[in-house]
């Protein structure tokens, strides 16, 4: 049983959680589950993404299995290589501020969707092992 270290949050001391359990590999997702996730979070592509947003949307019932395999291929690699590259648009923080100068602006970064679909799905096993866990 590993012991892990107690947490000092400015006055509160928590107590050391123990956990037997480690998170060594992710379970496979499945279509409704993706199909859950586009739901809740929606499509929105990136300008550099496979396909146009319109065309996702008009034809996700019909990607849903081909999504399914690319997300199940990322989780048993553990990788999502090529899929975190990210188009990054400077945008105004206010449309009174000076747009000659380059403090006035923050980045909006578009990461792809596949990528998006990817991490929602890892974020569910990871807060799904904290929970089973106790953690």
């Amino acid at each position: 049983r590993e012991v892990l270290p107690s947490i000092n949050c400015g006055q509160i001391e928590t107590e050391p959680v123990y956990s037997d359990s480690y998170l060594n590999e992710f379970v496979p997702c499945t279509e409704d589950e993706l199909r859950e996730i586009i739901k809740e979070t929606g499509i929105k592509c990136a300008p550099t993404d496979f396909l146009p947003e319109i065309i996702l949307k008009e034809n996700i019932d019909g990607l849903i299995p081909i999504l399914c395999q690319l997300v199940n291929q990322s989780l048993s690699t553990g990788s999502i290589e090529g899929l975190k590259i990210a188009d990054i648009i400077p945008t105004l923080k206010d449309i009174k501020l000076d747009h000659e100068d380059l403090k006035n602006y923050r980045p909006i970064s578009n990461l792809s969707f596949l990528g998006k679909l990817i991490e929602r799905a890892v974020l569910s096993r990871l807060n799904d092992h904290l929970d089973s866990n106790n953690m």
